[in-house]
């Protein structure tokens, strides 16, 4: 069974925990205009992380290796949430659209030592 957090605030420990569902999660940033928190998100792969309502988000990812995998959730208000990726990660097509709830999936091909080391991300809009 899949140990679970809620809560708001800072989540210490994540290594521990499979489903992280917080407002905000591991951030480092003030609230935007409108009480919306712009977030940075420091990601472990094998998490499921499921964030609120973001106006912007950028996440760092940590670890990681040849078949790893990063999946996160958030929704995006009436102005949708700006999303800055870390450099290396592709996406065929990236698009946030406004009042919309975005699942992100991002896996890890090749595991660094070598030339072939590939972070290929999928994005979708869910209901």
């Amino acid at each position: 069974m899949s140990k679970k957090i809620k809560s708001e605030g800072t989540v210490k420990n994540m290594a521990e925990v499979d489903d992280i569902s917080c407002w905000p999660v591991a951030t480092r940033g003030e609230p935007a205009a409108g009480g919306l928190p712009s977030t940075t998100l420091d990601m472990l792969p094998g998490k499921r992380y499921n964030l609120g309502s973001l106006t912007d988000l950028s996440y760092q990812l940590l670890g990681g290796k040849d078949g790893s995998e990063w999946y996160f959730t958030f929704d995006s208000p009436a102005n949708a949430t700006r999303v800055i990726h870390p450099d290396g990660v592709n996406f065929y097509d990236f698009e946030v659209k406004p009042n919309s709830r975005v699942e992100v999936s991002i896996l890890q091909f090749g595991d660094g030592t070598s030339a072939r080391k590939e972070l290929i991300g999928i994005c979708r809009e869910i209901k």
